[in-house]
């Protein structure tokens, strides 16, 4: 067998992806697996021997024909063109898509034909977007900033595979040791992020790491980080003329970070492919997590992690931070940090009771769960004004025949618009509203008559869902004892 796996994200995503791609060969231990990734990214494979081959998919080699004075389109088709022949030429059995992206789908689609097992983002034969597979559906829907979705991306990339991790995927990869000359004990800072706005400017790394060396001197800092980063490195050392500081800014391969974080006491960082790394090395982490993250998603997965979440850069003191990374090194838990645990989620949050019910109510919709139990009216009568906008919806596709479903089509797309806008009004029904928004993408090509049966059973399934939460005449919720 042949497979093919796309993976067009970035470091991080890569490292997240490496314990499924190891249950994978174990579900597969004589298949060719491939993997396509982005040349800028490759390093992240170095050590995976759960590949067969490394492909690569050069965006910049496609786009730069684009950006001359003179754009050459030809030359930018001509490329893209030569890339999936080659790709397509291999006859893969099974693609398997865990980059989520538009680009993704076309290019799954482009690579695969009748014959082909797909999982993942990709085309209907007409060219619109589709959804292979349940947990590829589960992820367009309510995965992402500001989603409930509580599963770890690492978790749901195994999910589209299929295929189940275990503690032996997230052991250290063999590699060819370096001399670094580090001390016995030792913490790492990584001084930059997958983001700049997800970083820390130098003279705050230097706030913290002085404010830590008053409270444990014993600890010299190691500082890691790309060669772009070079100028933050300079500035924390000149800023902090008593703190012990080993500078591998830019002296280092991300394959090196095996060596130097398994014997570090701990890694502090923000979001970034350190803190995946670090799952395998199992190494202690403190997850500065800012802004537009969803650690949910894509925290650190090591023992004795912890995430010190905050909107801004600004709501970070360096005592509370310095006392901290001394507080984990002691072995304590700080208090009002989210915890990493070996559980599904994954993380120790006390949530808001909102929070907690949409996290609920999707494992009720996804997962077989019971439906939660509220007291949110305003989600009440959000259930009660979605199940009417539904209920004239399945009236219309009862009556409609196959002649007359373009009247229909005005209908369908005005009742979308009003859920949304419902949804932004009452956050909570952006589950149910996710939910049909995904089933309908995967409606397949087909005649009039089977569109119509398709869309009919999907808005049938939506009553269902809805049930739990209408109140009856007596403003009680199905399935509630009645008096």
């Amino acid at each position: 067998m042949k497979i093919l796996v796309l993976q067009l994200a970035r470091l991080g995503d890569i490292y997240q992806s490496w314990p499924a791609l190891r249950a994978l060969r174990r579900s597969y231990p004589n298949a060719q697996i491939d993997i396509l990734v982005r040349p800028k990214f490759e390093s992240a494979l170095i050590g995976l021997s759960a590949i067969s081959n490394c492909l690569l998919f050069s965006t910049e080699e496609i786009v730069k024909p684009l950006l001359n004075t003179d754009p050459d389109i030809a030359k930018s088709l001509s490329q893209v063109d030569q890339l999936i022949s080659n790709l397509k030429n291999q006859k893969f059995d099974k693609i398997i898509n865990l980059s989520f992206s538009p680009l993704s789908s076309y290019l799954v689609h482009a690579l695969s034909d009748s014959k082909t097992e797909i999982s993942g983002y990709t085309r209907h034969k007409d060219g619109f977007f589709d959804i292979a597979g349940e947990i590829s559906s589960y992820f367009y829907a309510q995965v992402g900033i500001g989603r409930f979705n509580r599963f770890h991306l690492t978790d749901l990339m195994a999910g589209v595979m299929g295929v189940e991790i275990t503690n032996e995927d997230w052991n250290q990869p063999t590699l060819a040791q370096k001399e670094f000359n580090l001390p016995e004990n030792y913490v790492v800072i990584h001084v930059g992020s997958s983001e700049a706005q997800k970083s820390l400017p130098a003279f705050r790394w230097a706030r913290i790491l002085n404010y830590f060396h008053e409270v444990s001197p014993e600890f010299p800092v190691v500082l890691i980080g790309s060669s772009a980063e070079l100028s933050i490195s300079d500035l924390i050392i000149q800023a902090c003329p008593k703190l012990k500081i080993i500078n591998l800014v830019g002296k280092t391969s991300i394959s090196d970070l095996f060596q130097i974080l398994k014997d570090s006491r701990l890694l502090i960082g923000c979001d970034s492919a350190p803190m995946h790394v670090a799952g395998f090395t199992k190494t202690p982490c403190l997850n500065l997590s800012i802004g537009r993250v969803n650690f949910w998603e894509t925290g650190p997965r090591s023992p004795r992690s912890f995430i010190f979440r905050t909107e801004s850069v600004e709501q970070i003191f360096s005592e509370d931070i310095g006392q901290v990374m001394k507080e984990i090194l002691e072995g304590r838990d700080p208090v009002g940090l989210i915890k990493y645990i070996q559980e599904s989620p994954c993380y120790l949050l006390e949530e808001s009771a909102e929070q907690k019910f949409g996290w609920e109510l999707i494992l009720a919709l996804y997962m077989g769960h019971p439906f939660p139990p509220t007291e949110d009216l305003h989600f009440f009568q959000g259930c009660q004004q979605l199940s009417e906008i539904n209920d004239v919806i399945i009236e219309n596709l009862e009556k409609v025949s196959a002649t007359n479903l373009e009247r229909l089509k005005p209908v369908l797309d005005r009742s979308d618009e009003v859920i949304h806008k419902m949804a932004d009004i009452v956050p909570l029904l952006r589950i149910y509203a996710n939910w049909l928004k995904t089933e309908r993408l995967r409606v397949k090509p087909g005649s009039i008559t089977e569109t119509l049966k398709a869309t009919l059973k999907m808005h049938i399934t939506l009553k269902t869902l809805i049930r739990p939460y209408i109140l009856d005449e007596k403003g009680l919720q199905a399935g509630e004892a009645h008096g």
